[in-house]
């Protein structure tokens, strides 16, 4: 597979993404439009034209001059899209790397409680960290499986040599200590040492190129579902902050007598605004969840099962000890 074509492809995905659901806020509560797309100057037929309209269009003229007008403004739309998409995945790896902006805050004290999937929204804990650490919310945790591969392995020693020798101690005998009595590693030093690990592993796994193919199509649906919830949580905040002034003004217009027709279709509109927006942020989010949690296992997984496989070969590698052939 072509991954240059693809990242294109959903780079022009979230920038479209970007632009529409901008002109979609505006469109339904102000009735203004940027590209045209909802009245069909831009992708959709505009099914209000009447027939002397479209008889008139057939035109040879005013056909060529509308195709051409047609295609500027769809050549003007792709290259927007490109331009807003490389922006907006930029803003979301940055929101993805920072644990206390409020983008991060937000789902994690509202939607996260909502969510039925289980997903994990809190940011207190990396997912990195969650991926091979059980509960660690519950002042309960204890390694998973995949954990206790990687320090069999010495792996955390390998990338974090101040930590890497309590984390791993920790992990081989979790009940032997307490996370941050002293004896044990500190939730600090053990997200630290994971985050090293992970880097670490990452890289390595890229390396190989059996694993290099998997992992780039799990990173590029992470990167696409997590600068979609990006925009629409930051989409569903800009709509809120508008409907305020929409609100009062439609409301002092009802008082005084009067109420503009464009008006009349607000109820059902603003309300459609919200819920496609809030939507597209949870299953966004869940996605983003999902292939976060898939890629993390993988990269752990089979940086445990490299360092194995080079243990084993350093194992048949050593020289045999030599015999005492003094006595002999």
């Amino acid at each position: 597979m072509d991954f240059g074509i693809k990242e294109l492809g959903i780079t022009f995905m979230v920038g479209a993404f970007t632009i529409l659901g901008f002109e979609l806020i505006f469109y339904c509560f102000f009735n203004k439009e940027l590209t045209g797309f909802f009245s069909g100057r831009l992708g959709l037929q505009d099914e209000s034209a009447s027939p002397n309209d479209l008889q008139t269009s057939q035109a040879p003229n005013k056909a060529d001059s509308d195709d051409k007008k047609e295609t500027m403004r769809l050549a003007v739309f792709v290259g927007l899209a490109f331009a807003v998409g490389i922006l907006a995945e930029d803003a979301s790896y940055s929101y993805v790397e920072s644990l206390n902006i409020p983008f991060r805050r937000i789902p994690a004290a509202i939607v996260g409680k909502l969510s039925p999937t289980g997903a994990h929204f809190d940011s207190t804990y990396d997912s990195r960290l969650r991926t091979i650490i059980t509960d660690p919310d519950n002042g309960n945790p204890a390694p998973q499986w995949l954990a206790m591969d990687l320090a069999r392995t010495n792996s955390f020693i390998l990338t974090d040599p101040e930590n890497g020798v309590k984390v791993t101690e920790w992990i081989k005998s979790p009940t032997a200590c307490k996370i941050g009595d002293g004896v044990c590693p500190s939730w600090q030093q053990l997200n630290e040492s994971v985050q090293r690990l992970y880097f670490f592993a990452k890289n390595s796994v890229y390396a190989h190129p059996e694993y290099y193919d998997e992992m780039r199509r799990i990173q590029s649906r992470q990167e696409f579902s997590r600068a979609i919830a990006l925009i629409s949580l930051l989409y569903f905040i800009i709509a809120l902050i508008m409907l305020v002034p929409l609100a009062g003004s439609w409301l002092l217009r009802v008082r005084m007598g009067s109420r503009p027709a464009a008006s009349n279709k607000l109820h059902i509109k603003v309300p459609l605004v919200f819920v496609t927006l809030f939507l597209a942020f949870m299953f966004s989010m869940y996605a983003y969840e999902r292939e976060s949690d898939a890629f993390n296992r993988r990269a752990f997984g089979y940086f445990s099962s490299i360092r194995l496989a080079e243990q084993a070969r350093d194992a048949n590698l050593k020289p045999e000890p030599a015999q005492d052939t003094a006595k002999q």
